[in-house]
């Protein structure tokens, strides 16, 4: 069965995009952004200095300094600066619910939230 593609070669939604998890998540996301042509940014924790998944994005931020590795990545308000600095234009939650937020609410636009 063919795949179905989301919008036309000039016509993407969005032209960079944050991955707002880790691991095997986070490298899935930027291979999909990736095959629609967009830019791609990733965060880590300190104690994820070294891991895949900041190395399959087009950059990689360090966030939520100072606190546990879940607790970095948990940290919106981190996130949302970073992506803010790094000239993202939506980020990917991965499947990450923080205070049981919908991802529909977690998902953030430069029109609606930067």
């Amino acid at each position: 069965m063919p795949r179905a593609r989301c919008c036309a070669q000039n016509d993407k939604p969005f032209n960079k995009v944050l991955a707002a998890n880790r691991g095997e998540i986070a490298i899935r996301i930027c291979r999909a952004a990736h095959e629609l042509q967009m830019e791609t940014v990733s965060i880590f924790s300190q104690e994820d200095v070294a891991a895949a998944h900041r190395h399959k994005a087009d950059e990689s931020y360090i966030v939520g300094e100072g606190l546990s590795p879940v607790g970095a990545y948990l940290s919106i308000d981190s996130i949302i600066e970073t992506a803010s600095k790094a000239g993202v234009e939506a980020i990917h939650p991965g499947y990450v619910r923080p205070n049981g937020a919908s991802p529909r609410s977690i998902l953030c636009t430069a029109s609606h939230r930067f």
